[in-house]
């Protein structure tokens, strides 16, 4: 959750940069966030590695991603790229569509699977 927090706090000081012309804070934060990126990496991996804490490593990438493709990240993240400038309308709405879909598919996977005692699977609806 940390880095996170750290990565969200990176995309808002780029922002920031941008928006006051900062070239040499946008050089150091994007440094950051790539240093930030590659510990989620490594998290990620080690999760992944150490059996039983896989479950929450990948639960906490699953919100990680969620998050990061929530229609206001989206936003930030084009804005960035960019370079600070107002999005076009043909922009907006072609990430309005991006965020709806992931809004979709989020909504899909409510479906999990969980194991019955007996050992098969059974299928189980978040209402």
């Amino acid at each position: 959750m940390r880095l996170q927090n750290a990565y969200h706090i990176i995309l808002d000081r780029m922002e920031w940069a941008i928006e006051h012309n900062s070239k040499t804070f946008l050089r150091e934060y994007q440094s950051e966030l790539a240093g930030v990126e590659h510990l989620m990496d490594i998290n990620d991996e080690a999760a992944r590695k150490s059996g039983y804490e896989q479950g929450l490593g990948l639960a906490a990438r699953r919100m990680m991603v969620m998050e990061d493709y929530s229609l206001a990240r989206i936003v930030q993240r084009a804005r960035i790229a960019n370079k600070g400038k107002p999005l076009s309308a043909a922009s907006m709405k072609k990430f309005e569509g991006f965020a709806a879909q992931l809004k979709e598919r989020k909504r899909q996977s409510s479906n999990i699977r969980k194991v019955h005692p007996d050992g098969h699977l059974m299928k189980l609806s978040r209402g």
